[in-house]
């Protein structure tokens, strides 16, 4: 429970400094949104409504740019609690001819458990 207070208390402070911009350098896209379910890659892991807030962090002309994006069951948790996660995404991007070569690393935090299988 206290990871989740603790990722929780993150989320909402960068949801409070997204309108800050450093001078247009650095950019903040939030996001929430609320599914009926929730499935991954073909594995049903909440059949319960979850919501899903992220916030888009971006440094403008270096090609670098950050995520954070969570998932949590709003009901049932006593069943779904299991699926709660927060995943902390790095990229960076480079323009190649017509499109671009992009190189990146995400770390999936499942809330619910207490082993560094994460």
């Amino acid at each position: 429970m206290r990871k989740i207070n603790k990722t929780l208390t993150v989320i909402a402070a960068l949801l409070v400094i997204m309108p800050i911009s450093l001078s247009g350098q650095i950019t903040f896209s939030p996001s929430v949104d609320l599914f009926s379910d929730y499935s991954w890659r073909g594995f049903h892991l909440a059949d319960a409504p979850v919501v899903q807030p992220g916030v888009d962090i971006g440094i403008e002309g270096t090609g670098f740019s950050f995520n954070i994006w969570g998932s949590w069951a709003v009901s049932d948790r006593d069943i779904y609690a299991a699926a709660d996660e927060v995943d902390f995404t790095a990229a960076y991007s480079h323009p190649l001819g017509k499109g671009s070569i992009t190189a990146g690393f995400i770390h999936y935090q499942f809330l619910d458990l207490d082993t560094d299988n994460n």
